[in-house]
This record gives structure tokens, C-alpha cells and sequence, in this order.
């Protein structure tokens, strides 16, 4: 019989911890507020696929998301004008890439991991929140608010 490895003991280790983790997601989610928030991500190009599909499973599914909230992701480097919808904090917004901004009827979609961050610490994000979530793939930086959640 080989000895188990470490790696092998370590995964196991991981998996269990996240089957237990998954076995009452329900729990931890807050109750709605009966309003409907839009959600925009913007950032880094090596996260955006992924937040695709984690904000899809969100927008689809009522037991996190009950009020409906709208979760979009805003691509890097649209192909053409990339509307976002207009809520209580921000109005409607069209995002373009960057070089092609024709303010104020639009925006440069933040890019990259730095540019994301950026924009969601942005004073005037803050008061208009256009941004909610920066995709990024780097850790806590030392400049980072400490109000960002990761």
C-alpha cells in the first residue's frame, strides 16, 4: 500500500470543507428588501468570464437573489456601446472602450484588475455607485479601502 500524500490529504481537507460549507447556503443570505438593485462588475479581463457565469447563477436564481436584483458584467472591451440600466444610485450608463469614450453620453469600461479597483474606490463611484463589484484577480493591495470585501 503507498503512503497517502500530503497533497491528497490536503485536497480532501479543501473539499470537505467546502461540501460543508455548501450544505446550507440558505442561511447565510439575507432576506430581501423588496427593491430592485442593478449590480455592475467591471475589471479584469482574467476574471470576466467567470463573473459571467457567477452573476448568471445569481440573477437565476431566487433563493439569493429574491427581489431580482439585476447582475450585469461589464465586458473589458465591449464591441460596441454597452448599456447598464439605471437604479436608485446611478442612472442608465453606456460603457465603450477605452479611446472611444464620447463623454458625457459614455464611459471607458474599466480594464484590468487595478482599473476595476479603481473605479469602485472612485469618490465619485461612491456617491453614484456605477460600479458594485471590481472583477479582480490580485489580492488585498496595501491602498486598498478598507470597506472592500474580498
Amino acid at each position: 500500500m503507498k503512503p497517502v500524500s500530503h497533497r491528497f490529504i490536503t485536497v480532501i481537507a479543501v473539499a470537505a470543507a467546502v461540501l460543508t460549507a455548501a450544505g446550507s447556503p440558505a442561511a447565510a443570505v439575507p432576506p430581501g428588501d423588496a427593491h430592485v438593485d442593478v449590480l455592475a462588475a467591471a475589471g479584469s479581463d482574467t476574471t470576466q468570464d467567470v463573473m459571467r457565469a457567477v452573476l448568471a447563477a445569481y440573477r437565476g436564481d431566487p433563493a439569493v437573489n429574491p427581489d431580482g436584483d439585476i447582475a450585469i458584467n461589464i465586458p473589458v472591451k465591449p464591441a460596441e456601446p454597452f448599456t447598464v440600466p439605471g437604479d436608485d444610485t446611478c442612472g442608465e450608463r453606456t460603457w465603450v472602450t477605452a479611446g472611444q469614450e464620447n463623454p458625457p453620453a459614455t464611459v471607458a469600461a474599466p480594464s484590468g484588475s487595478g482599473a476595476g479597483k479603481t473605479a469602485l474606490a472612485d469618490p465619485a463611484n461612491l456617491t453614484a455607485a456605477c460600479i458594485d463589484i471590481a472583477r479582480s484577480s490580485a489580492s488585498r493591495g496595501a491602498t486598498d479601502p478598507a470597506t472592500f470585501q474580498y
